[in-house]
């Protein structure tokens, strides 16, 4: 059983290197300065110029009583590289969905968006593995939230109304460190 699990492990590490600088992971510096968003993505290279990707972030804290920006974020991309995947000038599109419960003041929105984008990026090289990958979107995005009333002596919210709202705009922004393997 041993010598089993041993030839497997070479097998599967021999093929792992075959594909290794196909798969980079990252962490977007913009969303750990903005609000302490803790986040990581994976972009797996899939043909000479594809590349796919996905973005998670996750915010669960409050900021004090009257302060807060939870949320949760996935971002899936699929980007077109005009020399090759993972190097200098690309294209792409994204999508992304999110939830929040955010606040300021005596008013807090709680709900979802959904949305789609266009997105440009370049990718400067830092050593060999490591790389600063460099990108905006635009699109769209619909926002379903609940206008809601904090209440401090009470400790809950008093809903004051539902609203839907379709907007236009920046719906990517990224300054990632990225590690490629």
């Amino acid at each position: 059983m041993k010598k089993l699990i041993v030839w497997g492990a070479i097998v599967a590490l021999s093929f792992s290197s075959i594909y290794a600088q196909r798969v980079a992971i990252k962490t977007n510096v913009l969303g750990w300065l903005a609000c302490g968003t803790a986040n990581v993505g994976i972009d797996y290279h899939i043909g000479k110029h594809f590349a796919a990707g996905a973005d998670f972030y996750a915010n669960p804290f409050m900021f004090g009583d009257d302060r807060s920006a939870q949320h949760l974020n996935i971002t899936l991309s699929g980007s077109y590289y005009f020399c090759e995947a993972f190097h200098g000038s690309y294209i792409g599109l994204h999508a992304l969905h999110a939830c929040y419960d955010a606040g300021l003041g005596t008013y807090n929105y709680d709900g979802h968006l959904n949305g789609v984008g266009l997105h440009y990026g370049f990718v400067l090289p830092l050593s060999r593995h490591w790389r600063l990958d460099l990108m905006a979107g635009v699109g769209y995005a619909q926002c379903c939230y609940d206008l809601e009333a904090r209440q401090y002596h009470k400790g809950d919210h008093e809903m004051l109304r539902h609203h839907d709202a379709n907007c236009w705009g920046i719906t990517r922004l990224q300054a990632a460190i990225a590690y490629q393997f």
